[in-house]
């Protein structure tokens, strides 16, 4: 399934709050791995010491924060549109990896004087081929409105009038792990859709996930996938899917 880290800003009430320190974030589909040639955003966000929460709108917090980027490097990164010169509150840029090993950021910030050093860092990983792989599961539990792993078993030979056939593509990665970097619905850390799946050899229609329900699966079919890497180059595999059950 498709995941995201994202940050959610929290807005406190008018009550004194003692001095906040900055916060270097890394928006990654996959937390503590970041992806060569998959760009991703980057945010330094210095909060004030009274920032207003709730739902009171009335509330005046202490003026925010004014600093600077003083540095930005990265080893197994590259950094793009880092930030120069004043910022209140909080500054944005883009990381890409450019390792498959560890990869270390780092960040000097300054603020009337005040110098902070931040830091991240992740296992550098690069996205190697397509694979698809063909499941059935009972039809009932299809349409329910919460689905587990457990509900899917590898497709056999044949399949019941009971099962439904789906196909489940995934990338697999130099390191060997599976991940699913696509979506339907857009957003800040979507920048592959489902769309770009192509599949030959039988129609298929998006399920509730990520992965794909055969519209006939009465007759064995030969279905060929292709689907982009991170880098641009497609990615193609071939699955067979059984028939039905006589």
């Amino acid at each position: 399934m498709w995941r995201s880290l994202f940050v959610v800003a929290a807005v406190a009430s008018c009550t004194p709050a003692a001095p906040t320190d900055p916060a270097l974030i890394v928006q990654a589909n996959d937390p503590g791995r970041w992806f060569e040639s998959e760009p991703l955003p980057v945010s330094v966000e210095w909060p004030g010491a009274d920032d207003c929460a709730s739902s009171d709108w009335t509330c005046s917090g202490d003026p925010l924060p004014l600093f600077s980027i003083t540095s930005a490097t990265c080893s197994g990164c590259t950094l793009r549109d880092v930030p120069t010169g004043t910022r209140e509150n909080i500054a944005v840029f883009t990381l890409v990896a450019t390792s498959t090993d560890v990869i270390d950021l780092a960040v000097t910030v300054e603020s009337g004087g005040a110098v902070r050093m931040l830091a991240a860092s992740a296992m550098g990983d690069r996205e190697a081929s397509l694979r698809v792989d063909c499941e059935v599961i009972r039809t009932e539990t299809l349409h329910t409105s919460e689905l587990h792993a457990a509900d899917f078993a590898p497709c056999r030979a044949t399949h019941t009038a009971a099962e439904t056939v789906v196909l489940a593509p995934s990338i697999t990665t130099v390191h060997g792990i599976s991940r699913f970097p696509f979506c339907s619905s857009g957003g800040t850390l979507c920048t592959r859709d489902t769309s770009q799946i192509l599949f030959t050899g039988a129609a298929v229609e998006w399920g509730d996930g990520d992965f794909v329900v055969l519209a006939d699966a009465t007759a064995a079919h030969q279905v060929t996938v292709t689907a982009p890497l991170a880098d641009g180059t497609r990615s193609t595999a071939t699955v067979a899917t059984p028939a039905l059950a006589h």
